[in-house]
């Protein structure tokens, strides 16, 4: 498998975009939010080759942990929380063998203005999924190669 900006793209119009055929409902608070994210997340990070050996309890772990990070209000701006929670999220991810380097810094979101829940599952998916794809993992006599 390989990651796919589509598999995010979709787990995120779950919740985001009424028009999406496998839309459940909005998340009713703050940890709905999270829990939700974290499921996208999920699927798509479900996906990571490489790194390789990530286990569903390392999975289970990261899931907890962005759930945990990510609950905006009005009060907290959701971008500084995301990629809190991201990063949070990544470092979780480690093969028992090599070196794995998580992503570094955050995803460069561009902000748009709409009300298509798919442009804006669309234009998430696509800086998480550029982001994530900068860590890297180093097998034992190798050379480095980017999550994939």
């Amino acid at each position: 498998m390989a990651l796919s900006p589509t598999t995010l793209r979709d787990g995120l119009r779950a919740f985001m975009d009424p028009a999406y055929g496998g839309f459940t409902s909005y998340p009713a608070d703050a940890p709905a939010v999270g829990v939700a994210w974290a499921a996208a997340l999920r699927g798509y990070f479900d996906g990571l080759a490489t790194p390789p050996g990530i286990t569903g309890a390392q999975q289970d772990a990261a899931e907890a942990a962005f759930a945990a990070a990510f609950q905006p209000t009005f009060a907290t701006p959701a971008i500084p929380l995301l990629n809190a929670a991201l990063t949070a999220y990544a470092a979780l991810l480690v093969s028992p063998t090599g070196v794995t380097t998580p992503p570094p810094g955050s995803p460069t979101f561009v902000l748009v203005n709409t009300d298509d829940g798919n442009v804006a599952a669309t234009t998430l998916a696509t800086a998480i999924d550029l982001w994530a794809r900068t860590g890297t993992y180093t097998p034992p006599a190798g050379a480095p190669t980017p999550w994939a």
